[in-house]
């Protein structure tokens, strides 16, 4: 004797509310840029995730939060700046009577596709 599995059959209704994961928002990266930063040192690579993060949609300036010290920020700064993929600024403040630094950045690249 042979035991079948079956699967129990969805209603029309049920199987019609299923979305796929793809109808959300979402960014299309071209695979030469993701092998250009995977083939980088650690630094650039992990400033690059960080930089598509902070806007993937590259709507707006944002501000970046890194996790890299300020000699290596700066020099996979460098980097990703002169590779042409993003646009840093300085966005100057003085708090507490001293003048603080934090980063903005914008992808400068218009070929990264926006799906919806």
């Amino acid at each position: 004797m042979t035991a079948t599995i079956t699967r129990p059959k969805l209603k029309k209704s049920a199987a019609s509310k299923k979305e796929s994961l793809y109808k959300r928002l979402h960014v299309i990266i071209p695979i030469e840029d993701m092998l250009w930063a995977s083939q980088q040192r650690p630094s650039v690579t992990q400033l690059w995730q960080e930089c598509w993060t902070a806007d993937p949609y590259g709507s707006r300036w944002m501000p970046l939060t890194s996790a890299l010290g300020y000699s290596i920020f700066i020099s996979a700064k460098k980097i990703l700046s002169e590779s042409g993929l993003f646009i840093f600024k300085p966005d100057k403040s003085i708090q507490d009577g001293r003048e603080t630094v934090a980063w903005m950045l914008r992808p400068q690249t218009r070929h990264w596709l926006i799906q919806t």
